[in-house]
């Protein structure tokens, strides 16, 4: 049985949602497509915040592993989230996360409810643009609307993690 070890994560601040992420790698033969810890700190939320964005062809499931945080749903729906929370957003319904300090767990199954393989990349699609207190991290958001097929890590920024 396989054991993905949290010190053999790879780490990076990632621009969209400009929080620390610790990537598992999943091997091809899991159903597991995407999972990784997501550090969300408050003090950044006023001049970087969470991009809102979706995932168009799949679920995304998120736990809340300790502290909470405010989930915004695109639908209309908002959820303040504490530990042992489990958020599911459907496909296609943009998310963002605000307020709180949290340790969050985010994960993606390979298969559509239909059972279909989306992909093994990471899709996702922007829908707006947040402040950013870097002009070259500014720059770097995707554009709203615009939809991505790529690897988690590949929208990772090149700034170094500090734990």
């Amino acid at each position: 049985m396989p054991l993905l070890k949290g010190t053999e994560t790879e780490s990076k601040l990632v621009n969209i949602t400009y929080c620390r992420q610790d990537f598992y790698q999943i091997e091809d033969t899991n159903d597991l497509q995407l999972f990784c810890r997501v550090h969300k700190k408050a003090s950044t939320d006023s001049d970087n915040e969470w991009q809102a964005h979706s995932h168009p062809n799949i679920e995304e499931y998120t736990f809340v592993i300790s502290g909470e945080v405010d989930a915004h749903l695109g639908n209309g729906e908002e959820h303040h989230l504490e530990a042992g929370d489990l958020l599911i957003t459907p496909r296609g319904v943009s998310h963002k996360f605000t307020g709180g300090d949290a340790e969050l767990i985010f994960f993606h199954a390979k298969h559509n409810v239909y059972g279909r393989t989306v992909q093994n990349k990471h899709p996702f699609m922007a829908h707006d643009t947040p402040s950013r207190s870097d002009p070259a991290d500014q720059e770097d958001l995707p554009p709203v609307g615009a939809y991505y097929e790529m690897d988690a890590l590949e929208r990772s920024m090149d700034t170094p993690v500090t734990s």
